[in-house]
């Protein structure tokens, strides 16, 4: 996008995806919070670089929300009897709550680049009391630690 908007003179905005892994990681995480680290320096870095030329770049960072893909453990872990599971605000959200609602301000939003917006419910503020029992990811996978997936 900057190798063409940069010499033709056109301003722009760039909206990254981000993770809450980025700075937790978990069992079975490694791939996604180094790759979503990647994501949010390469974030910083550009809009610092692009700024200059009005090209704008930010990162949304949604949290956790139930869907029909989930295994039952995870959504247990995270959802529990409650409905609103560990989370402050005793609720869960949707893509709409994350997408459709905050999408279209920052891409919109002249003023800010360089910022990753977190919407996620408080749950990075507030480590429960009883976090989540570990279970190696070997274990959940079903397989010893150099067995290949079947």
């Amino acid at each position: 996008m900057a190798r063409r908007a940069i010499p033709a003179g056109r301003t722009g905005a760039i909206l990254n995806i981000g993770s809450p892994t980025y700075h937790g990681g978990g069992p079975g995480l490694a791939h996604v919070a180094a790759a979503k680290a990647g994501v949010h320096n390469l974030t910083y870095s550009l809009a610092v670089e692009w700024a200059p030329y009005g090209i704008r770049i930010n990162a949304l960072v949604p949290g956790f929300f139930p869907h029909e893909d989930l295994p039952k453990d995870v959504f247990a872990a995270n959802v529990g009897d409650s409905g609103g599971g560990n989370t402050p605000a005793l609720r869960w959200g949707n893509p709409m709550n994350w997408l459709g609602r905050h999408l279209p301000v920052l891409a919109f939003a002249s003023m800010v680049t360089g910022s990753i917006f977190v919407v996620e419910r408080a749950m990075s503020l507030a480590r429960g009391p009883r976090p989540a029992a570990f279970t190696p990811i070997r274990e959940q996978l079903g397989r010893g630690p150099f067995e290949a997936a079947t």
